[in-house]
């Protein structure tokens, strides 16, 4: 078994993207657009679907 440089075993850990899900619900975000209104019926639905998506609500 080969063992790794020292450079990269200190090197920081790849990056790992976060959830979209995450940009709609942090700070209630989503909430203020869905009162500000302005959204086609479309656009609330398929955020409400992917919002919802691995939940119990589906």
């Amino acid at each position: 078994m080969r063992s790794r440089p020292a450079d990269v075993a200190s090197a920081p850990p790849a990056y790992t993207p976060r959830p979209l899900k995450n940009l709609f619900t942090a700070n209630g975000c989503w909430a203020d657009l869905l009162e500000a209104g302005g959204l086609r019926q479309i656009e609330v639905e398929s955020i409400s679907k992917m919002l919802a998506c691995g939940t119990s609500i589906l």
